[in-house]
């Protein structure tokens, strides 16, 4: 009996953590990547390909992946890794930015087509 009682205190503080989905309204973050492929810039979150736009709406043409990299800082989204290329000839940045709703994501961005 009281090895079944510690177990189950022992995994209450998990279930606990395992609940939070923040719903709660808080701050969560979410993460892009930029592929520099060929002088080439592609952004993708989820899977998706996005263009970086300005405030109204139109594509704005990056020319390397500084100018992409400091479009997408003021947009809210800050460099976490950078690494070399990889067997496709690709370079990586991965970027993180807290939001409260998923929208916010997409601020400044749009799919491409």
């Amino acid at each position: 009996m009281k090895k079944v009682l510690a177990f189950i205190l022992a995994i209450m503080p998990l279930c606990a953590m395992a609940q939070n989905y923040n719903e709660d309204g808080g701050k969560y973050e979410v993460y892009c990547e930029v592929r520099v492929y060929k002088s080439l810039v592609y952004i993708v979150i989820d899977n998706k390909n996005y263009s970086i736009v300005d405030k109204e709406g139109k594509q704005i043409k990056v020319s390397d992946v500084t100018e992409a990299l400091n479009l997408l800082s003021k947009r809210g989204w800050r460099l976490v890794t950078a690494w070399g290329v990889d067997i496709n000839s690709y370079e990586h940045y991965t970027m993180k930015k807290e939001i409260i709703d998923d929208k916010e994501k997409e601020l400044g961005l749009v799919l491409k087509k």
